[in-house]
């Protein structure tokens, strides 16, 4: 659990996997549950096939933040990034 794999559907996604649980009923099928931000990411929707691969995570030497809106309150960005260390 906690491997990193790559998704190919009409774009490609990055996920991390975890284990279904010992008695869930789709353990053992050919079968991975992405939520909607995750389809959407990989560009595919509901019983679509896509492709998996394991791949090896990669350290990020620098992140860039941008918000999605319009800021007019510096303060408010401030506060935002306090809350999410």
């Amino acid at each position: 659990s906690g491997d990193i794999i790559k998704i190919k559907g009409n774009k490609i996604a990055a996920a991390r996997v975890e284990p279904l649980s010992y008695n869930d009923p789709d353990k053992g099928q050919l079968i991975i549950r992405m939520d909607g931000v995750l389809r959407q990411n990989a560009g595919v929707g509901l019983d679509d096939y896509v492709e998996v691969e394991k791949v090896e995570p990669i350290v990020a030497q620098r992140v860039y933040l941008r918000p999605l809106f319009e800021v007019k309150n510096l303060n408010q960005v401030k506060e935002a990034l306090i809350r999410l260390t």
